[in-house]
């Protein structure tokens, strides 16, 4: 127990005064026996001793009201949740964190800090101690939103918009350890509280800090498309197209009779309706036949609620008028694995084709122009001067893969190429397993997501192929497999094209993954993968790189973002359709909300405990005031003593009253 006026607790002494007081008038005194009090003689011994109980209890009962009275003006308080006790009168440091992401109003129009948060903030300020300091940020990046005392605060100086980025607690981290030097701190979280703010938190939140988590959870009926897969593995013209759509019933409702639209170039294709019981997630399946080439602007829309951020998905079907791939290298047998592949999937899809060295090397043009290009031996390209080539169709978005040819090599001392990529050959370094022996590569050898999605490997356990010998690359930069720490598969990337260097060949002499049935598929996939016609997808909060061959990009609201004249790369603030101008042509990309703040999961108990220490979780509509209060003073007991006080001077009348009256 605490006290905050602790210096009426002096005045206890003073509790003493009835026994004082009834010590002085109950002192001895001298007998003088007369004879008119003889009739005295005739009261009992017992009535005496009552007289003498009633006294007791009366000077008890006076004893305990001068305490209760003391106690109360002290006023005593239990300790609150959190483990140090603020006075009323002390100043707080109170740093207010506010969600600003997409999952806390779901719009698609832009909705002022000052309209979403101006009535809850007024509640928290309103119960701060003059002059506690305030500060009010954003939790996607912690912009000052205001700063000051907390008397001078004006819901007119909340400046910003509510975002479509995600909010997590790792920037919030670090804000709140930069106020170290300040005193009873104290952190009012503003969220909805979904799982996705503590998606990327490492370590719970500094433990020198009061924390209330204020749950904002105001929406009602919705539905959230979070996912679009395209099914086929190469979109073809004149053939069935099968694209999935995942959606969820974010609301805590049952939902009927909701309407999803699929639309392609602003063309109605498709429709169904549907029913989502609370918090259900559910895939539908679209069919549909594109009968040209091109890339196709496609988007799933819902008809149902009022929230229209999350009821729109975007993303581009791209079907190619020709994929055209080059085979460069000295002997057929180092390549036959690989034509049988394209071989096999030129019957599926026509628009595929490829050539081989004796036209290409007459053309180097086609070189240039070609998507993908296999090179078989290290030293290939510069034996046969196409340096040049490979770096002009690398520069415009190619892809280029080179295999080693054999167990050696010449390493030159002067090559464009490889001086190009600062590789030196000379580190690169053979290992070669006995005939018996090979080493089982599993999804743990393998580091993109990307490259691991084409193998079909039910666990990162399960072995992918078998490798007989290997190149590793001592001057790894970005690995895509690698073998005891080394890697064998090195990837080079401008942003628009890539040059893969793999130290091994897909032959039967490097590995067995020609015979294995996933063989066919991988070099489907992998063609698939490397299209530099494929147009980009990202989510909202990612960034665009700056290219020179960029001019200006345009959002889906019609603005304008010249790359000329700026120094930055293009922040990605909007969902939808985006175009980037270049200097000859004209590309899309397409930009979606980042999946966690489409998806709704609430945060549960446990997650709280493990990243916040002291905290209290305030529900929506509960009593701000005597939360806050309770949580920094603790539960005050003043009241406690003065109903006790005045039940007992109630008490005390009455007993002395009806006593003196006996007399």
């Amino acid at each position: 127990m605490d006290f905050l006026s602790s210096f009426y607790l002096w005045l206890l002494p003073i509790s003493t005064l009835p026994l004082i007081i009834h010590l002085f008038f109950n002192r001895k005194y001298r007998t003088i026996e007369y004879s008119s009090i003889e009739f005295l003689k005739v009261l009992k011994v017992d009535s005496m001793k009552k007289i003498r109980i009633v006294e007791i209890l009366l000077l008890v009962l006076r004893t305990l009201i001068i305490i209760f009275i003391i106690l109360m003006l002290s006023k005593p308080t239990i300790q609150g949740s959190f483990a140090k006790t603020i006075s009323p009168s002390n100043p707080i440091f109170c740093l207010i964190a506010i969600d600003d992401s997409f999952s806390m109003t779901r719009s698609n129009n832009s909705i002022k800090i000052l309209d979403f948060y101006s009535q809850d903030l007024g509640k928290i300020i309103s119960t701060l101690p003059i002059n506690s300091k305030v500060e009010i940020i954003t939790l996607s990046d912690t912009t000052g939103i205001y700063k000051g005392l907390s008397q001078n605060f004006s819901k007119s100086s909340l400046n910003g918009d509510m975002n479509y980025s995600v909010s997590n607690l790792s920037l919030l981290n670090y804000y709140m350890d930069s106020k170290h030097n300040e005193f009873n701190k104290e952190l009012h979280l503003l969220s909805d509280l979904d799982a996705s703010l503590l998606a990327s938190q490492k370590q719970e939140l500094p433990n020198q800090w009061n924390i209330f988590l204020h749950d904002i959870s105001n929406i009602e009926e919705n539905i959230s498309i979070l996912d679009v897969n395209i099914l086929n593995e190469i979109p073809m013209i004149n053939e069935e197209l099968e694209i999935e759509v995942t959606l969820q019933n974010t609301s805590s409702y049952d939902i009927k009779n909701s309407l999803l639209i699929l639309n392609i170039n602003d063309i109605n294709v498709g429709q169904l309706q549907f029913d989502l019981a609370t918090n259900e997630t559910q895939d539908f399946t679209f069919k549909t036949i594109l009968s040209s080439v091109g890339e196709f602007s496609c988007e799933f829309e819902v008809i149902y609620d009022n929230y229209l951020g999350d009821n729109s998905y975007y993303f581009p079907i791209n079907i190619n008028s020709n994929i055209q791939i080059g085979i460069l290298g000295n002997e057929p047998k180092q390549y036959y694995f690989l034509e049988n592949a394209l071989r096999a999937l030129k019957t599926r899809n026509p628009n595929l084709s490829y050539s081989f060295e004796n036209k290409l090397k007459s053309n180097q043009n086609e070189i240039v122009n070609n998507d993908i290009n296999f090179i078989f031996g290290f030293n290939y390209i510069d034996d046969n001067n196409l340096a040049s080539a490979i770096i002009d169709n690398f520069n415009l978005g190619g892809h280029n893969y080179i295999f080693p040819a054999s167990d050696s090599f010449k390493s030159n001392k002067a090559s464009d190429f490889w001086d190009y990529l600062s590789i030196n050959l000379n580190q690169i370094k053979l290992t070669n397993y006995s005939s018996s022996t090979s080493y089982e590569l599993s999804g743990k050898n393998i580091y993109n997501k990307k490259i691991e999605g084409i193998f079909s490997a039910n666990n990162t356990n399960m072995t992918l192929m078998n490798i007989h010998k290997y190149y590793a690359f001592n001057d790894s930069r970005s690995p895509i497999m690698a073998v005891n720490g080394k890697s064998i598969w090195e990837r080079f990337d401008n942003g628009v094209g890539q040059i893969h260097l793999l130290g091994f060949n897909f032959d039967l002499n490097w590995t067995d993954l020609p015979v294995r049935a996933t063989y066919i598929s991988f070099i489907d996939q992998l063609i698939n993968l490397s299209l530099k016609h494929h147009p980009k997808t990202f989510f909202v909060g990612e960034s665009v790189l700056r290219d020179n061959n960029y001019k200006e990009i345009k959002d889906p609201l019609g603005k304008v973002f010249k790359l000329n004249n700026s120094k930055e790369d293009f922040k990605i603030v909007q969902p939808g359709l985006h175009k980037i101008i270049k200097n000859e042509s004209i590309s899309n990309f397409y930009a979606n909300i980042e999946p966690s703040e489409l998806q709704r999961s609430k945060l549960d108990e446990q997650e709280f405990r493990k990243y916040f220490k002291n905290y209290i979780l305030i529900p929506e509509n509960a009593d701000l005031v005597k939360i806050t209060n309770e949580a920094r003073v603790g539960v005050e007991l003043w009241k406690f003593f003065l109903y006790l006080a005045i039940i007992f001077i109630i008490i005390e009348m009455v007993i002395s009253n009806q006593f003196f009256r006996r007399i």
